[in-house]
């Protein structure tokens, strides 16, 4: 039993930590996943606190998965841990069962689950638990000392904080997005060779049965439109036969405010580009507009180039926020959730070449034009 609770102890304060450093590493992505929970079980309120709600989360997992680690606090810890996998087993169960969020972001980007295997998880991780709970008397301090075990627990606190704060302002330290530097954007929305572009539908002709009221199928080759004794039209439906290939960027549309569509011409110069990311402008760190207004001035003066400045928020309405602020760019529109994917802040500056991406800048760190220069010439 001892041998048991010991590799159970450590499997689960493993996965813990682990799971809430990934989860910290990008804490505004993890904001997003906690927002469509609470949509879908309708508490706005929890909506506007997410993200502090988010790094809260992710500093408790890798915390009780420090304490269950060094065997401080156990019968708080393990109450802590039960409640918590109970809860979670619960969530990803529902949400397999009924199909309302497709990915539990158990660990963000880095490991996509589906609900399926996000609950299968956390079932394989409760029975770890509760060898845990009840063997809880064979884990003993690693520490002897309390001030040694004190000190141990107070500097992962600090270091797990001071990691989510520092992810969030100066971006994820490992981009796990398929925008992370390096990546070549139209390459990525290439369609592969020997796959598919669109997803393929076929027409299902739905036809009752007269007599014993049975409802079926029929594809346009057999539906029984001569047989009007036994069978009646019901409704006509297109079943999706074979998926199209869904690539992992499938949603940079850049449209005007005519709603004319630019992508092409992004990608036509063979040339660097700066872009501008402020997906709603109602929710922009405002601080930060003066900095990109100098540097879209300076791009397009000194470096003779066009901006592009993305946003979903309404062309109307974009407007305005550009004459309030004074903003030396136009707006164009794109997709939010394609504009959070493409970076985690709002704003956020990008520096592509040829479609790759060069560097990346969150709102607490827009560059100077000089900056931006610097990378030019690497």
């Amino acid at each position: 039993m001892k041998t048991t609770v010991q590799i159970s102890r450590f499997f689960v304060s493993f996965l813990f930590i682990i799971s809430g450093i990934i989860k910290a590493n990008d804490p505004l992505g993890f904001s997003y996943k906690l927002k469509e929970y609470f949509e879908v079980f309708e508490m706005p309120f929890f909506v506007g606190i997410a993200l502090p709600l988010a790094m809260v989360v992710c500093i408790f997992e890798i915390i009780v998965g420090v304490l269950l680690l060094i065997g401080s606090y156990v019968k708080l810890n393990t109450w802590l841990l039960l409640f918590m996998i109970m809860f979670f087993t619960w969530l990803t169960g529902y949400s397999a069962l009924y199909n309302k969020v497709t990915d539990c972001g158990c660990f963000g980007d880095a490991i996509k689950l589906t609900p399926w295997q996000s609950f299968t998880k956390d079932l394989i991780l409760l029975a770890f638990i509760l060898v845990v709970f009840i063997g809880q008397k064979n884990i003993k301090p690693v520490f002897k000392s309390k001030a040694i075990s004190s000190l141990f627990i107070f500097t992962s606190l600090f270091a797990s904080t001071a990691f989510a704060v520092l992810a969030y302002m100066l971006l994820p330290f490992k981009d796990f997005l398929p925008y992370k530097v390096g990546n070549d954007i139209e390459k990525i929305m290439a369609v592969p060779k020997g796959q598919l572009k669109d997803d393929v539908y076929e027409t299902r002709l739905r036809y009752r049965n007269l007599k014993t009221n049975e409802v079926k199928d029929f594809t346009m080759s057999n539906y029984p439109w001569q047989d009007t004794l036994n069978w009646k039209w019901d409704t006509t439906i297109s079943v999706l036969v074979k998926p199209g290939y869904k690539s992992p960027i499938h949603g940079f549309k850049i449209y005007d405010s005519q709603k004319a569509e630019l992508t092409d011409l992004f990608f036509m110069k063979d040339d660097y580009q700066l872009v501008i990311v402020q997906n709603e402008l109602t929710k922009t760190l405002r601080f930060a507009q003066p900095a990109l207004n100098k540097l879209a001035e300076d791009w397009m003066t000194k470096a003779g180039k066009r901006i592009w400045a993305f946003t979903s928020t309404p062309p109307e309405e974009a407007e305005a926020y550009r004459h309030e602020v004074a903003a030396p760019y136009e707006y164009f529109n794109m997709d939010g959730i394609e504009l959070k994917t493409m970076i985690r802040s709002n704003p956020g500056v990008i520096l592509f070449k040829k479609g790759v991406v060069i560097k990346k800048w969150s709102g607490f760190q827009v560059p100077t034009f000089e900056t931006v220069k610097k990378q030019m010439n690497q």
